[in-house]
């Protein structure tokens, strides 16, 4: 509850919700694959799961369920991590890094300068 911006507190709460869930999810992905892997899919854990789910066509709609909303997640945040510029995806991909952009609470603007913008 306080007026001035904290610098250390970037994530918001819809943010650190989605980061705690997406480790979930990856490891949902990965159970429902191997369940449906033919290799494993004999396997007496994988065998149980497909009997509590219904079959092996149910555990591929849920495994494919999963992997559209992994899919909608990635594209909505390489969105907004370019929105405002590919500063982002350029320190990622080829290493470069802007020019130090700080944030002023009592003016609330950006100060600093940005390399890659030049």
């Amino acid at each position: 509850m306080r007026k001035t911006h904290p610098l250390s507190a970037k994530l918001g709460v819809p943010q650190k919700i989605s980061y705690l869930l997406i480790p979930i999810l990856i490891i949902a992905m990965f159970i429902t694959g191997i369940c449906i892997w033919t290799p494993t899919a004999s396997f007496g854990f994988c065998q149980a799961l497909l009997n509590g789910i219904g079959g092996p066509m149910n555990m591929r709609i849920l495994h494919y369920f999963l992997m559209f909303g992994f899919l909608i997640f990635m594209c909505i945040h390489i969105y907004l991590a370019n929105i405002e510029g590919l500063a982002p995806s350029k320190l990622m991909f080829f290493g470069k890094e802007h020019g130090g952009l700080t944030y002023d609470p009592d003016r609330h603007v950006i100060d600093g300068e940005d390399a890659l913008e030049a």
